[in-house]
């Protein structure tokens, strides 16, 4: 049986005086940044909007400079993420909307050599120089060091690594790399693929590195992987460059799990094919579209097909220069159905999405609303019954579009990104499990997201004695006493509340945090056993 769920959101807090225009993306679309898109007076940088929907390119920004040309869409900030210059400002990290408005990230100005949304905020890449670790913006633009699997240094690349992709499915960064050696009987350099699984909070390796390199079919010169994207069957969709013109399978599908790679198609051999600067499947076309470099034309091929492919249109694409390509992905692919326009706001429009399919044990499902300013009062709720028409049964000065006197299941989330996830599940009570030690509705929810069932639950409480002692004695005409003090006489360890956030991890031992206690009570005469000696003069 499946169970339709609804959610309506209510964002305040935003200070920013007057409104903003509507930056929608539209489903589909190709959206291609290049360091030259073709135009009637030659090719410039900057980024170009494909409408797959009428074949037309639509230019959305001119830049100065656009790095190694990788970008990515970001559902959490509402655009494209890419390193560009634009006159007058140095280089720096962009997130650019549908409207063409831009803003800078304070990345710094190194350029970028790959870069991956992971949709919550997160965005990693790594930098043109050394010491190659892997760098991620949160939600608030902080940038951090994705840690090693310790957690106690940097994860450190090797240098050959390029293009950059997130797949929210197994909560994983795919990177291309260069390989040496003659597996594929040629000296020239090969194609790799570079996975790094993330923990569940995306700042650290999660688990073992796998490295794994494919002979892409009919190639003799080196290959390279210019850009990843979600492909069919569940495979991801590597674009390859070579220098040959060859008869090439230059788009290969890449199992998640094992890395394998197989030839999903072949272009050329034609004038041009050593020029697939980019390319990504097309969920809506249902093929893969590459970007032929030299004549700024983009070809369409389905699965096991070669030559030249479908002309899908020709002119204004990239144009001679290195390129990269995303899908706006369709709201569908995550199991959620579009209602409306979204909510106004002073960072565009707010519009519901979530980052993966949700699923039972999908630990790394989230909802994300797009332009929340970080740190907003957010409020998210969720039911069973839609409300299509919208009410404000609380006169909060907002329509809800969830029926909250009808669901018969009702939950809230924090939306805001800011980290702080103070809502709990449905049929969670504040201080669960040491009121009755009853963690079914605990362990229901951590169930699903994947997380390691509670069986113990802390419940300190507090008992201290302390004891002072004192003598006083004469000396002449003066007064003298002797104190003794003991704090904490039976050497209590009295523990501070337990951890109360039901999505949180193990520890070392593999124990759950949740219902531990783990840190002492503060501002207490003595954690542990102590004496105290003193003595009083009186003259």
């Amino acid at each position: 049986m499946k169970a339709a769920l609804f959610a309506s959101i209510v964002l305040a807090a935003e200070l920013a005086a007057g409104g903003a225009s509507a930056q929608s993306f539209k489903p589909g679309d190709l959206w291609i940044t290049s360091q030259g898109i073709d135009g009637p007076g030659g090719s410039s940088p900057g980024i170009v909007r494909v409408d797959v929907a009428t074949a037309t390119p639509i230019p959305a920004l001119t830049a100065s400079t656009t790095g190694h040309a990788h970008s990515t869409f970001d559902r959490f900030r509402n655009g494209i993420v890419l390193g560009l210059t634009l006159p007058g400002s140095p280089f720096d990290a962009y997130v650019v909307h549908a409207d063409g408005s831009h803003a800078p990230l304070g990345v710094g100005t190194t350029v970028l050599l790959g870069v991956a949304s992971a949709g919550d905020g997160r965005i990693y890449f790594h930098r043109a120089l050394p010491p190659n670790a892997v760098e991620y913006l949160d939600a608030a633009n902080v940038v951090h060091d994705l840690l090693d699997a310790t957690g106690t240094a940097p994860f450190l690349l090797s240098g050959a690594e390029e293009s950059m992709f997130f797949d929210a499915a197994t909560n994983s960064l795919f990177l291309g790399m260069q390989v040496s050696g003659t597996p594929c009987g040629t000296t020239a350099l090969q194609a790799a693929v570079l996975k790094i699984p993330l923990s569940a909070d995306g700042t650290k390796v999660g688990g073992p590195v796998l490295t794994s390199s494919f002979c892409v079919m009919g190639a003799t010169t080196a290959t390279r992987i210019v850009t990843f994207s979600d492909g069919p069957g569940g495979k991801l969709l590597a674009v390859i460059d070579d220098n040959s013109n060859s008869a090439v399978g230059r788009m290969v599908s890449v199992d998640k799990t094992t890395l394998a790679g197989t030839t999903y198609a072949v272009n050329g051999p034609y004038t041009g094919a050593a020029a697939t600067v980019a390319g990504a499947y097309s969920h809506v076309l249902g093929k893969a579209v590459i970007d032929d470099g030299l004549a700024a034309k983009l070809r369409l091929y389905g699965a096991g097909e070669s030559g030249a492919g479908t002309t899908f249109l020709t002119g204004g694409v990239s144009l001679h220069a290195a390129a990269s390509m995303v899908e706006i992905p369709d709201s569908a692919t995550t199991g959620l159905t579009p209602y409306g326009t979204g909510t106004p706001g002073c960072k565009g429009a707010h519009a519901l999405f979530a980052t993966t399919t949700p699923s039972v044990g999908a630990a790394n499902f989230r909802f994300t609303c797009t332009n929340a300013p970080f740190s907003a009062l957010g409020l998210l709720i969720v039911g069973d019954v839609p409300d299509l028409a919208g009410s404000d049964p609380f006169a909060f000065g907002a329509l809800f579009h969830v029926n909250l006197f009808l669901s018969t299941f009702l939950t809230g989330l924090d939306l805001n990104g800011d980290g702080y996830a103070i809502d709990l599940p449905a049929g969670v009570m504040p201080g669960s499990g040491c009121r009755d030690l009853n963690l079914d509705a605990v362990n229901t929810f951590r169930r699903g997201r994947g997380l390691t069932e509670v069986t113990t639950v802390d419940c300190p409480g507090f008992a201290n004695l302390d004891l002072r002692l004192s003598k006083t004695f004469r000396i002449a005409t003066y007064r003298a006493e002797f104190i003794a003090q003991l704090f904490n006489i039976f050497n209590r360890a009295n523990f501070n509340a337990p951890n109360t956030s039901v999505t949180a991890g193990n520890d070392t031992a593999g124990r759950p945090l949740f219902g531990q206690s783990t840190t002492l009570l503060p501002n207490i005469n003595a954690p542990s056993r102590q004496a105290e000696f003193a003595v009083r003069f009186q003259f």
